[in-house]
């Protein structure tokens, strides 16, 4: 689990990638931060 989202900070929880591999996952992990808070928006009757 990323930092960002509640992970903690110790070595079970990193991976070494390469600089393309980092840009994949991180894009991928904004991605359905993204979709989580939007559904989260909705539950409380937001847009």
């Amino acid at each position: 689990m990323a930092l960002v989202d509640g992970g903690r900070d110790e070595p079970a929880n990193v991976q070494a990638l390469c600089v393309a591999c980092h840009l994949d996952k991180t894009n991928a992990e904004n991605g359905e931060r993204a979709l989580r808070q939007a559904g989260a928006g909705r539950k409380f009757g937001r847009p």
